[in-house]
Order: structure tokens, then sequence, then C-alpha cells
């Protein structure tokens, strides 16, 4: 078991190349978004949903947020959706680009709402949390990237002091 374990967390670092890869490609491929000073909100991002703030094993670029299943998963920010299909290792994947070369990943949800190229408010519901492709069971995997490179979301969240995301 704990082979399998293991070797799980090993395809997660292997697929980790990949969305980088694919987010560059969305990057390159980005049309200037307007009215979205993505930038100016650093602290102030509402969480995408309602749950316990963990750190996944095999993730080191984003935050993993307990949930149950069916919970609504929300944009934090004006956009356009770049991704929204299943990614290896990320089970039913949404990508959000934000301009400004910003792009925040929600991972792991049991059903997508919005498809590629669906513009997004704050606040929109754009999938569902699930369980596809995790090892940690019901929860969303979230990720903020500049350029593709991943920023930590804690610095870019507004978190209440218990460390769980507050109801919208």
């Amino acid at each position: 078991k704990r082979q399998a374990y293991e070797k799980a967390i090993t395809e997660l670092k292997e697929r980790e190349k990949a969305l980088h890869s694919l987010i560059q490609k969305l990057t390159t491929k980005s049309a200037s978004l307007k009215g979205t000073d993505f930038k100016a909100l650093r602290g102030k991002l509402p969480l995408p949903v309602t749950g316990s703030i963990f750190s996944p094993e095999g993730r080191e670029k984003g935050i993993g947020i307990k949930a149950p299943e069916g919970t609504k998963i929300q944009a934090i920010c004006n956009g356009k959706v770049a991704y929204a299909s299943w990614f290896k290792g990320y089970g039913n994947l949404i990508i959000i680009d934000h301009g400004g070369g910003y792009h925040t990943v929600a991972a792991h949800a049991a059903r997508l709402l919005k498809k590629v190229g669906d513009g997004v408010k704050t606040g929109d519901v754009v999938a569902l949390v699930g369980s596809t492709g995790s090892i940690e069971g019901s929860m969303l995997y979230f990720e903020i990237r500049h350029h593709g490179t991943a920023v930590n979301p804690l610095t870019w969240l507004a978190l209440p002091r218990t460390g769980k995301a507050q109801k919208r």
C-alpha cells in the first residue's frame, strides 16, 4: 500500500510539470483582459470554496481545501475560462485567465460548470468539489500562477483567522 502511495506522489510531481507547460501555452495565447487588475488584489481575494485549508501530499505549488462533494467552487476574480477538462493527476480541472499573466487553477472537481471561452465574474460558480484524480478524497486543489509560475496562494487570499475558508 505504501509503495502505491509513493508511486502516486511521484506521478503527481510529474503531472505538475505537464500543468506548468499547459499554463505556459495558455499564457502565450492569452488575450489581454480589460477591467481586471489582479495584481492589485493581493491579500484581498476571496477563497474559492468553504472548507479547511491543508497542504496536500505531493503538491508543493498550491493548497488543498477539504470540502464535501458538490460544494460550490467560485471564481475569485473576473476572468475568462482558458481550460476546462480532464487533466491526468488533477481530475476535472478548470483554469481561469485573469489577465496580466495571472491564472487560477481548480482541480479535482466533480463537475465543471463553465466551458472554455466563458467569461466569469467574482463569485460565479464555476465547478463543484469532488475527488476526481485525488488521493486525498473530496477536496479542491487550488493554485494561483503568474506567467506559468506558481505563487503562494495564501499571500493572495483574504484568510479568516481560523484558517478555514469563509462562507460567501
